[in-house]
């Protein structure tokens, strides 16, 4: 095999894993379960293709509108976040987390890494690009391929190893949110499982959630006496297949005992799901730095038939006009 063939083979792979996490009525087959409405699932299984690098690679008009819809969606989002975590008294930090770098690099990543950039620099928000180290290893080091383009147990080595930037440079940052939690649900994960999960893919692994349901070892103290800082992010911040005490947020906790970490994650989550759990659930934790972790892909996520086939919003994504005219033009079969 060549090494532009064994590059391309790569990319595949690594790209599937925003394919998984969901079944034929769009229901998240992760630690948890949505119960869609049935117009959502209507809508996935009338529209089941979802696009991704042609919405990047394509120059005709239609694509180009619909990207930039897409964009400003995005954006609305992180903005709509900003602002609900700045009320809340917390630091919001953005970071840029994919495989899709280096041998891998895809169109989606490549473009998205600027965009989103700009958008926080535009607006002040924290940003940091998490993939050079990434960038300079083998997919075949970094992530479990060529079974799985997920991270492997030296992929969340060199994550959390990177994380620390972001935890040395807000070791300050407190908010003045009520310290006592009670019983608050914190995340959007089945609470207090401990099992073995295979994905699907004969590849298990140890699932440990906590009573607030987020993917941790442990449970979130009732009343905070350390500094929290709380992960929301989708796959790359979940870690499928590896056990809890690989992840990068357990490596981390290890390390840092003056802290409290928190892992929010969950497969096929883009920036409007994190918005909502923040709202609905995760601010509850009263978390003194909250960390996003996001990638190009994130952008491309707000296509509706995405959104129908992953999205947290039990209800209904339905096209706008220029979503309707592109699904027909181009990925009607």
């Amino acid at each position: 095999m060549n090494q532009s063939i064994y590059q391309l083979s790569l990319i595949s792979a690594i790209c599937l894993i925003n394919l998984t996490g969901c079944n034929s009525n769009g229901e998240k087959t992760a630690e948890t379960k949505i119960e869609n409405s049935s117009e959502k699932i209507a809508l996935a299984e009338k529209y089941p293709e979802v696009p991704k690098e042609e919405l990047i690679t394509s120059t005709d008009d239609l694509t180009v509108g619909v990207l930039k819809d897409l964009q400003a969606r995005y954006k609305a989002d992180l903005l709509a976040l900003q602002r609900e975590v700045s009320a809340s008294g917390a630091t919001l930090v953005l970071g840029f987390l994919t495989p899709e770098v280096g041998e891998s690099i895809t169109q989606s990543n490549k473009q998205g890494l600027a965009i989103i950039e700009g958008m926080c620099k535009e607006s002040n928000i924290q940003f940091y690009d998490l993939t050079k180290s990434i960038a300079i290893e083998s997919p075949l080091d970094v992530t479990q391929m060529p079974k799985d383009g997920h991270w492997s147990k030296k992929g969340a080595e060199i994550i959390a190893e990177d994380i620390k930037t972001i935890l040395e440079a807000n070791a300050s940052a407190k908010c003045n949110s009520p310290i006592a939690i009670g019983d608050a649900i914190l995340g959007d994960n089945i609470p207090n499982e401990d099992k073995i999960a295979d994905g699907g893919k004969d590849m298990p692994y140890r699932v440990k959630t906590n009573k607030q349901g987020l993917r941790m070892n442990k449970d979130v103290e009732a009343t905070k006496t350390k500094q929290r800082i709380l992960f929301m992010g989708d796959s790359e911040m979940y870690f499928p297949f590896l056990d809890n005490d690989f992840i990068s947020t357990e490596l981390l906790q290890k390390q840092y005992p003056n802290k409290e970490i928190l892992n929010a994650a969950m497969w096929g989550y883009t920036l409007n799901d994190y918005l909502g759990l923040y709202k609905e659930k995760a601010k509850k934790s009263a978390a003194d730095v909250v960390v996003v972790m996001t990638n190009g892909n994130d952008i491309l996520d707000y296509y509706f038939t995405q959104r129908n086939l992953m999205g947290r919003n039990p209800n209904a994504t339905k096209p706008s006009t220029n979503e309707e005219k592109h699904y027909q033009a181009f990925m009607q079969k």
